[in-house]
């Protein structure tokens, strides 16, 4: 975790236990160590998709129903 954090100047420790920061790649980057992760250091990395992902790709991966996105696009009107 601390690693990953000081790479792009920033720290992770028990001062300062919770770090949110972008990467160099654009990728966002959270960790959490105790004493706010109770379970012991927690880290995401969310990536983003170089293409946009479109509602009806997202049909065709079966990652959203047909009804669902009827209902998204209703609420997105």
């Amino acid at each position: 975790a601390q690693r990953i954090v000081s790479a792009i100047g920033r720290r992770v420790d028990e001062t300062s236990p919770l770090c949110d920061a972008r990467l160099a790649d654009g990728s966002r980057v959270n960790v959490i160590i105790p004493p706010l992760a109770i379970d012991g250091p927690s880290i995401s990395i969310r990536k983003f998709a170089k293409q946009k992902i479109t509602m009806e790709k997202m049909e065709q991966q079966d990652n959203l129903s047909p009804a669902m996105a009827t209902v998204l696009r209703i609420a997105g009107r």
